[in-house]
């Protein structure tokens, strides 16, 4: 008995249960206890007891009851009815709800968390949106005005020149308001 460490197995079991999310039904986990429980107290009176072996025929037991082809039909028999019920129930159900929406006697409140830091970050992106639209609209003036040659600036025509301008600073306040983000 000295060495078997039958506490930490049912540790490693439990730990093991929590990490892969297996619910342990409540009567393991209290016989692991009375388990570990029992081990402590008879590490220190009979140091040479075979626990393993004095609890199989509970254990077995157990497991027999618990996983019995009976009991697991009855369990299955139960959850199929009560999924028949709520499903005989739910069009009726569905349909009383929509009508007293539609009818103003029920509310819907839906709260969204964060809501202003949403409302923030879709504001920014609608006002980066409109300067990228303004800055193309402008490149594209510019390039439709590249046949009024009747006054140019460093060899382009003015009007083309003004707009190509207006696109560069729109296109510059663009990026510098996309790296802040």
């Amino acid at each position: 008995m000295e060495q078997i460490e039958v506490s930490s197995f049912f540790r490693d079991l439990v730990a093991l249960a929590l990490k892969h999310r297996i619910r342990m039904p409540p009567d393991y986990t209290m016989t692991f206890k009375a388990i570990v429980t029992m081990e402590g107290v008879a590490k220190e009176l009979v140091p040479d007891l075979d626990l393993l072996s004095a609890v199989k025929p509970y254990v077995t037991n157990l497991v027999a009851e618990r996983y019995s082809p009976r009991r697991l039909a009855q369990n299955a028999y139960e959850a199929v009815r009560e999924l028949s019920d709520s499903a005989g129930t739910l069009p009726a159900t569905a349909r009383g709800i929509l009508e007293d929406l539609h009818a103003g006697r029920t509310r819907l409140n839906i709260e969204v968390a964060r809501w202003d830091e949403l409302q923030r970050t879709y504001a920014a992106v609608q006002r980066r949106n409109m300067i990228a639209m303004l800055a193309a609209a402008a490149a594209l003036c510019g390039t439709l005005a590249l046949d009024y040659r009747e006054q140019t600036l460093l060899g382009l025509p003015a009007l083309s020149f003004w707009f190509y301008i207006v696109a560069a600073l729109l296109g510059g306040w663009f990026l510098a308001s996309s790296r802040r983000r």
